[in-house]
């Protein structure tokens, strides 16, 4: 048996997609692509790197890092002093006479009395037991949990051993407090428990923990996060060549859909308050994880705008800015590529995308422009590598569409020449080659600037309001 280990490392994931599609390769991708750019597509073959490319004296290389520090549970302004299970802790109603509690979870304590009219029924347990009746023929009695106790459990639904028609209640536990219907057929109705299979109309997994008549959350899930962004010149003159962080910030944010959300003002740092619209459709943690990427996206911008304007007016218009990740967002930065490591989808018809595979060290497929919600240039290079899968070393370089194709060929010249150069060894980078020597020396002094997450977790611990 033959096989090759690959150089990157197992413990930073894939660098590519392992669902395959029937055709063998990474799942196929809705993006509309057009071959024909460089060469027409019957005509594609591996484009070498072209002789005497020149190489940029300055190549900037934009990176961000994030860090989760904390996760908190916010409590609007309204929620103080609704008690725990009074309105607004289980809701705006109770079980009872007044629902789960208009003050405490209840008029008196769970109902019009304490559980029901007297405790559980007219009486203690109903007058008689559970209900008009006693238990009433293996039932919850005649008259449900009480005569206003927990609802008509029973009073719409008499039907021998159930607890109303089989659920919990033709009217449910409480109408229009567990439900405009019942507990469980209508999956406990808008509003109620779990509107669409979910807690409350907001639900728990979107917003945290939610009243259960619909009103507004009693907490809701944020995330304190750290995050930066840096660029690092690499610079080359007659002297040799020098790589400096020539711009970086570092920002702490407080990400959440609580729409009462405020800037912390920990000890260790301040955290301003990002707030997103809950959406039902997407788990709250990839929510809020999206919009914190979001806006290290633009201070990704930022600060690559900055760097660019610290360089000297000889090399602003003659440097090459490469971005790590996607260029979605930044596509109108001149003089710009996107990189890419890991590849999740194919976007090449089979018949094309064999070529990946055996491209050779340096050489690249010819430029292609594909569009999903968004259109780019884009074409894959291998970086030199030792051995591994049939896609080691690859990785797929993107520009804006608004170039003309001239252009964007331009570019794909220039980046076989740059990026081949920075490769990293397997001996000093568990991500090699892919991860750039610059990029991964940024992103390593980045998360030292972010700050030991042990303190800021503590500052936000102790400095909160008591």
């Amino acid at each position: 048996m033959n096989y090759s280990v690959e150089a990157w490392d197992p413990s930073y994931g894939t660098t590519f997609a392992t669902e395959e599609d029937a055709d063998g390769g990474r799942a196929k991708s809705d993006a509309e692509v057009v071959p024909d750019v460089e060469v027409p597509a019957d005509q594609w073959r591996a484009v070498p790197p072209r002789k005497g490319q020149a190489h940029p004296a300055t190549v900037l290389f934009v990176d961000g890092v994030r860090r989760i520090d904390a996760r908190i549970w916010i409590r609007g302004q309204d929620d103080a002093g609704r008690g725990e299970l009074g309105a607004g802790r289980l809701g705006a109603g109770g079980p009872g006479a007044g629902g789960f509690g208009v003050g405490d979870p209840g008029a008196g304590e769970l109902g019009a009395g304490e559980l029901g009219a007297g405790e559980l029924g007219a009486g203690e347990l109903g007058a008689g037991g559970f209900g008009a009746g006693g238990s009433s023929a293996g039932r919850l009695g005649a008259g449900g949990l009480g005569a206003g106790g927990l609802g008509d459990l029973g009073a719409e639904s008499r039907e021998p051993g159930a607890l109303g028609t089989g659920e919990f209640g033709t009217r449910g536990l409480v109408a229009g407090e567990f439900g405009a219907g019942n507990l469980v057929a209508g999956e406990f109705e808008p509003g109620g428990l779990a509107a669409r299979g979910e807690f409350g109309v907001r639900s728990l997994a979107l917003s945290g923990y939610s009243g259960f008549d619909g009103a507004e959350d009693v907490a809701a899930l944020g995330l304190c996060a750290s995050y930066a962004s840096g660029v690092v010149m690499s610079h080359r003159n007659s002297r040799g060549s020098t790589a400096t962080v020539i711009a970086s910030e570092v920002r702490r944010g407080l990400f959440t859909t609580a729409l009462s959300a405020q800037d912390i003002a920990a000890p260790a740092g301040n955290y301003r308050a990002h707030v997103t619209d809950a959406d039902p459709t997407t788990p709250l943690p990839v929510l809020l994880s999206a919009l914190l990427q979001q806006r290290l996206s633009e201070l990704e911008i930022t600060t690559a705008v900055s760097a660019r304007e610290k360089l000297d007016p000889s090399q602003q218009n003659e440097d090459l800015l490469v971005v790590d990740g996607p260029l979605r967002g930044r596509q109108h930065l001149p003089r710009t590529i996107g990189y890419i490591k890991t590849h999740h989808s194919r976007y090449l018809p089979p018949e094309l995308n064999q070529l990946v595979a055996r491209l050779e060290p340096g050489h690249r497929t010819p430029v292609f422009r594909m569009g999903t919600n968004w259109e780019r240039y884009s074409w894959y290079l291998r970086l030199p590598y030792r051995e591994g899968a049939p896609w080691a070393g690859i990785v797929r370089v993107e520009c804006s569409a608004d170039l003309i194709p001239a252009e964007a060929i331009e570019l794909a010249h220039l980046s076989q020449a740059v990026l081949v150069r920075y490769a990293s060894s397997e001996i000093k980078d568990p991500r090699a080659p892919q991860n750039l020597y610059p990029i991964a020396g940024l992103e390593k002094e980045l998360r030292r600037r972010l700050g030991n997450p042990q303190i800021l977790h503590r500052s936000l611990r102790t400095g909160r309001p008591r």
